[in-house]
């Protein structure tokens, strides 16, 4: 095999290894976005900071869901499945940290609440 031969293979299979990458991603997209989800991690990251910085304004004894935390427009534009996602990343942080807030019970629509104390 000569040298541009054995190059020309290796361009091959990076371009095929590039393909098929691709198409990975658009499919993991597409499954992504069935589900309602379509934000990067560091865009969940800052959405759930925003909802641990909120809870300094709810009074104690005050019960709440995640979405009362944003605005209604706020939490609206956030997909589905993202809201999902960040609620689940709430309830984590609410039980790994001591944040003076406590889980309590679901509601009737099935999202968490939450207690502040």
């Amino acid at each position: 095999m000569s040298l541009l031969q054995t190059i020309d293979a290796h361009y091959f299979l990076a371009y095929n290894i590039n393909i098929l990458n691709i198409n990975n991603n658009n499919i993991n997209n597409k499954n992504n976005n069935k589900n309602g989800g379509n934000l990067l991690m560091d865009d969940l990251n800052s959405l759930l900071k925003t909802a641990i910085d909120e809870t300094s304004h709810v009074r104690e004894g005050e019960t709440f869901l995640v979405k009362d935390l944003f605005k209604g427009y706020e939490w609206n534009r956030i997909p589905k499945g993202d809201r999902l996602m960040l609620g689940s990343m709430f309830l984590s942080y609410i039980g790994t940290h001591d944040c003076k807030v406590t889980v309590t019970d679901k509601g009737a629509s099935g999202q968490q609440r939450y207690q502040k104390h």
